[in-house]
């Protein structure tokens, strides 16, 4: 329960807030180039001026013009910990990681403010493209855009030296973007079959007749069965599986990301719009779904429950998914070598066009885009470019 808001002096307002039937009371402002109102939260009034105060005071140096004899590292740590509440946690958390790995590892760190310019960051993004790949470079220009924005827009700086500055080209990076592998109508067969099959003797942690591999796999053929994307799997619930029309809502992606020193889940809402929606169930999917709920603890699957858990009741870590992986695959007889979870999604996709083909039923790329959620068909269309062309030669043969 939330007291109505008073206002003081015209700088903010003030409130009571309840939590778990303790009253707290909290501050919130709009400071300066946030879009957001930032909060203060405490047992007393004046632990929640302390923490005004504190921040104010680091903002504050911000403001000084002084901030021309401050390194860009120092910069950085200041505007971030300014704008902190005006970003969702997984986006913000994103921004810290490539600031402590890409520019605090760096010596752009120790540029003093009043020496960046254009000629830095062009150089920079050069030094770096030697080593990383092009998404790494794109989200250290993503860092400084945000940073340098919120300087022109708290009159700090006149312009943004970050902007308008060329990308190295896609061949000049040292780390290529890995071509998605996919799974052929056969190769998908053998998947599923290889994932539920069941041992014919005991093995490690298996008994005679028991499931070779457990929930993992089943987790697999969801995601291959349905194209959903990891995130978007890891923060299914019961209540988004709709058994009677047979359709799962997406709507939500939950990710493991370091805040504070400290590795949690964090669910969030899609970063894109087209991520959102309702795709079908196929029988395939249907069928793992229904038994997750079967072996739920004590057979009463709790709508808000997730789905992707362990016998422990905690998300499956990403390695593990992987090693359950790479075992069926091999088991399956298929190389498992550059073959990831995310090849799971894509190769969804690459059945149903391969589908279409096989039944002379062709598949609109723009009806597997929506499925995926890509917010752009010509994503999916370069995604499975090589598969289309390759049939281009079976359409000119029929001429023949």
């Amino acid at each position: 329960m939330t007291a109505r808001p008073r206002r003081e002096k015209g700088t903010g307002s003030w409130d009571t807030v309840t939590k778990n039937g303790i009253t707290y009371y909290r501050y919130r402002k709009k400071y300066d180039g946030m879009t957001s109102r930032k909060e203060f939260v405490a047992r007393t009034k004046a632990d929640v001026k302390h923490k005004i105060k504190e921040y104010e005071s680091k903002t504050m140096h911000i403001t000084n013009r002084d901030y021309l004899k401050m390194t860009l590292g120092e910069c950085v740590d200041i505007v971030l910990e300014s704008l902190e509440s005006t970003f969702k946690t997984n986006n913000y958390a994103t921004l810290q990681s490539t600031n402590r790995c890409y520019i605090k590892t760096n010596k752009i760190a120790d540029v003093q403010m009043g020496s960046v310019d254009p000629v830095l960051i062009q150089n920079y993004y050069t030094e770096l493209s030697k080593k990383y790949s092009e998404s790494t470079v794109k989200k250290t220009r993503t860092l400084f855009n945000t940073v340098f924005d919120y300087l022109v827009s708290i009159n700090i700086m006149t312009a943004n030296p970050a902007k308008g500055i060329k990308m190295p080209h896609k061949t000049n990076y040292a780390v290529q973007k890995k071509e998605h592998s996919f799974l052929s109508l056969e190769q998908a067969e053998k998947f599923k079959e290889a994932a539920l099959m069941k041992a014919d003797e005991t093995i490690a942690g298996v008994k005679t007749g028991d499931y070779i591999y457990g929930r993992n796999a089943r987790f697999c053929l969801i995601v291959l069965y349905t194209g959903m994307r990891i995130g978007e799997a890891y923060a299914l619930t019961w209540d988004d599986v709709n058994f009677k029309r047979n359709v799962i809502r997406i709507n939500k992606s939950m990710e493991r990301i370091k805040i504070n020193g400290k590795y949690q889940w964090i669910t969030d809402t899609p970063k894109k719009p087209a991520s959102i929606r309702v795709i079908p169930m196929s029988n395939i999917a249907k069928e793992q779904l229904l038994y997750l709920k079967m072996i739920s603890p004590g057979n009463a699957a709790k709508g808000t429950d997730t789905i992707f858990v362990t016998d422990s009741n905690i998300p499956p870590s990403q390695s593990s998914l992987t090693r359950t992986l790479k075992a069926i695959l091999t088991r399956a007889e298929i190389n498992p070598n550059g073959f990831g979870l995310h090849d799971l999604r894509h190769s969804f996709g690459s059945m149903l066009l391969e589908k279409g083909w096989e039944t002379n039923h062709p598949v609109d790329i723009k009806v597997i885009s929506e499925l995926l959620g890509h917010d752009d068909v010509s994503t999916t269309y370069n995604t499975y470019l090589h598969i289309i062309n390759s049939h281009k030669s079976e359409v000119v043969n029929l001429l023949i």
